[in-house]
This record gives structure tokens, sequence and C-alpha cells, in this order.
């Protein structure tokens, strides 16, 4: 992904370019997946290269509720 997608991939409606087709969607999934997380108190992080792909991380804390 380039420097510019790096910095909008939060955005909701926002969607790639990779030359490939994915097919439909609205580009909000990111944007949703991120909210969720912090709203647990946790942290989404990813790491990207150009033609390789993008690996996303979330990170939960422990909880001593059961």
């Amino acid at each position: 992904m380039t420097e510019s997608d790096r910095n909008a991939i939060w955005t909701a409606f926002r969607r790639i370019k990779t030359g490939r087709d994915h097919g439909p969607g609205s580009g909000v999934g990111l944007t949703f997946v991120k909210r969720i997380v912090e709203g647990c108190r946790g942290e989404i992080d990813f790491d990207s290269a150009v033609g390789q792909g993008t690996m996303f991380t979330c990170t939960l804390p422990l909880s001593d509720k059961v």
C-alpha cells in the first residue's frame, strides 16, 4: 500500500486501488473494526509492503472477569 493509502486507511468509505478486483464493498469495514477494538481498550496496527500485502494485528487486554 502506498504512503497516502497508509495515512487514510482508517477513513470511512475509502477503498484502496490495488489493480485487482475485490468485488463490491463500501470501505467501512476497517473503520468499524478499529472502533470496536478501541472500544474494548485494545489496539489495532498494520504492516504493509507494496505488492506483498498487508497484515493487521489486534491486541486486546485480558480481563479478570469471566
